[in-house]
């Protein structure tokens, strides 16, 4: 475990914003998700928007020109995390009453420092699902457009989260009161 940490960390921090020149990494093994099975002695290697463009022995896997491939043959290489479920514009010490006086310039810096975070513990895609004010929106656009360090960020279209908000209580409010009368 103490040689893997370093390793999320630093490919937790190889978002595509990150990038300016193609590059590549040796991994002494790399978890290939889609089998479960740990390959040995693998290079990855991607261009510079940080696409990985090819993955393969690294015997046989060809380095673009001028190219050095970052040494990682001593640990283990992961693909990025994905997070379905986060508030990165919320600070957990401000629920209830505190919260209250948070204002949504101060709700958007606080998701820059939490995106920053959540990019740097190896989570490259995360899902937003909920922000007041579209800080959550401004957040993306600030990761987007390269101005703050942070995770790929996906949305629920608010309409329909709203409708499964509504759903969810109204099935609860059904079995509330189905409970009450028994």
């Amino acid at each position: 475990m103490p040689k893997l940490l370093p390793v999320l960390l630093f490919l937790g921090m190889l978002s595509p914003l990150a990038f300016s020149a193609p590059g590549a990494i040796r991994c002494g093994k790399l978890l290939e998700v889609r089998s479960g099975q740990m390959l040995v002695d693998q290079t990855v290697v991607f261009d510079a928007s940080g696409t990985i463009t090819s993955v393969g022995s690294s015997s046989c896997t060809k380095l673009p020109d001028g190219v050095t491939a970052i040494d990682l043959s001593s640990a283990t290489c992961l693909p990025g995390l994905i997070d379905v479920h986060t508030h990165l514009t919320a600070e957990p010490t401000n629920n209830g009453y505190p919260g209250l006086g948070i204002s949504v310039p101060r709700e958007t810096a606080t998701g820059a420092k939490n995106a920053r975070l959540t990019l740097r513990a190896g989570f490259t895609t995360v899902r937003n699902v909920g922000a007041s004010g579209y800080t959550d929106v401004a957040l993306r656009d600030g990761i987007d457009a390269g101005d703050v360090d942070g995770p790929r960020m996906l949305f629920p279209d608010r309409r329909l989260a709203l409708l499964a908000d509504t759903a969810i209580t109204i099935c609860f409010l059904l079995n509330f009161t189905t409970k009450r009368k028994a």
